[in-house]
């Protein structure tokens, strides 16, 4: 669905102006010039903080997912067969909305969490092989 890819690439374009800027809040009228955004959708973002206008989309695209498995009902499908799929396209609507949330714990911390994890290994690495010595 074409939709769905303008939001998804969307996303991925306003992850990249969040973690770009310091501002609280960040433009989504750019987005409109390349199509990948409608106007309406682009002054919604505007208001939305801007680690949050990418979480946004995918809300978005779980809604149009949604809304293609009501149409598929009432047309005589049988719901057991339409919301397999739509609980399989939540799950990774979830997934790329956490993806977007660890970006933003990643950038938000002074001291990134794989710089720790890896200072960690080599604290102990080392502690390790200095015991048998």
């Amino acid at each position: 669905h074409e939709k769905v890819y303008r939001l998804a690439m969307a996303s991925v374009l306003l992850v990249v102006k969040a973690a770009r800027t310091t501002d609280t809040h960040i433009r989504a009228d750019g987005l409109v010039a390349m199509n990948y955004l409608m106007e309406p959708e682009a002054a919604a973002l505007n208001s939305v903080p801007r680690f949050q206008a990418p979480m946004v989309c995918w809300c978005w695209i779980l809604r149009l997912c949604a809304e293609v498995v009501v149409d598929e009902m009432h047309r005589g499908d049988s719901g057991a067969s339409c919301m397999l799929p739509l609980v399989s396209l939540q799950r990774h609507c979830s997934i790329a909305r956490d993806g977007v949330q660890s970006i933003h714990t990643h950038l938000s911390t002074q001291l990134p969490f794989a710089y720790v994890h890896l200072i960690i290994w080599l604290v102990n690495s080392s502690n390790f092989a200095l015991a048998f010595l």
